[in-house]
């Protein structure tokens, strides 16, 4: 329906639209970061660098991680005698 019909007949129900300030999640978390750190000012080149750190050590636990989870299977496998070769 065209809006300025509709206005003519409920002219009384006019929203007007809010523009919602739309943050990235980056600039959320070095707020967030800064909100927990009071003592710090983290600026976002700061975050930029500390986050890949923060990655890289995801990244490597996880590896840790899957390598352990299959030794450990390959370990019950031999154990049971259920290894194949």
């Amino acid at each position: 329906m065209d809006e300025n019909l509709y206005l003519l007949v409920n002219h009384t129900h006019y929203k007007i639209k809010k523009v919602v300030n739309q943050e990235s999640l980056d600039e959320r978390l070095v707020l967030l970061f800064n909100k927990k750190f009071q003592k710090i000012d983290i600026t976002s080149d700061d975050y930029s660098e500390n986050i890949l750190k923060i990655e890289n050590l995801f990244t490597e636990t996880y590896n840790q991680r899957i390598i352990q989870t299959t030794i450990e299977k390959l370990i019950q496998q031999t154990e049971n005698e259920q290894v194949l070769f």
